[in-house]
C-alpha cells in the first residue's frame, strides 16, 4: 500500500511513481527503494531459517521534489536471526565490499528522517560523499513486519561508488 511504501522508503505520494497499468494491481508504483522487498523476503523466509543474510543490486526509481524522473542503481542488504545478529555483522560485510574494490568508507551518526532506529542509523560516506544508510529498523516497522528479533539493513547508491558501471550486454561474433 502507499502508506507502507512511504513509511519504509520516506517518500512521499508525490515522489512516487505510479504506473499506469500496473501487471500487480497491488503494487502500482515502480520501486523508490530496494528496501521493501528485501525486508519482505525476510518476513517470507524467517520461519524456516534461524538467521538470514540477503542482498540485491537493482534500480529504483522516484521524483525528487520539483525534478523530473530519477533512476538510480542500487546496492541494499539485510542481516536477521534469531539469535546473535547486530550491527556489526551487516557493518562487517560492507567494509569487506570496500575494501575488495579498494574504498574506504566514513560512517556518521544519522540525521533526519529514517526507518533506521535514530541510536543506530549511520550514513555511509565515500570521498565525503554521502552514498547511502544502513542501521537497525525501527521496532515499529519490525513488529509491524511480525519480524521476532532486531533486523538490520542497508541501502547504498552503487552508482556514486561507481559511476562509470554498465550493465548492457555486449556480444561479440564468435
Amino acid at each position: 500500500s502507499l502508506q507502507e511504501i512511504s513509511k519504509a522508503t520516506n517518500k512521499t505520494k508525490e515522489e512516487l511513481l505510479e504506473l499506469k497499468n500496473p501487471l500487480d494491481q497491488s503494487r502500482p508504483y515502480l520501486a523508490p527503494s530496494l528496501l521493501p522487498n528485501l525486508l519482505n523476503n525476510v518476513v517470507l523466509n524467517s520461519p524456516g531459517f534461524e538467521a538470514i543474510k540477503i542482498f540485491e543490486l537493482g534500480k529504483v526509481f522516484f521524483r525528487p521534489a520539483g525534478q523530473r524522473m530519477a533512476e538510480e542503481r542500487r546496492l541494499a542488504a539485510a542481516v536477521w536471526g534469531r539469535s546473535q545478529t547486530d550491527f556489526t555483522e551487516l557493518k562487517g560485510a560492507l567494509d569487506f565490499f570496500f575494501k575488495g574494490v579498494g574504498i574506504t568508507p566514513i560512517y556518521e551518526k544519522g540525521r533526519g528522517e529514517s526507518i533506521f532506529e535514530p541510536q543506530e542509523f549511520f550514513q555511509v560516506k565515500v570521498a565525503r560523499e554521502m552514498v547511502g544508510h544502513l542501521g537497525r529498523v525501527k521496532e515499529e516497522i519490525r513488529e509491524s513486519l511480525k519480524i521476532s528479533s532486531p533486523l538490520y539493513a542497508l541501502e547504498i547508491n552503487f552508482e556514486k561508488i561507481f559511476p562509470g558501471f554498465s550493465d548492457k550486454k555486449i556480444y561479440h561474433p564468435l
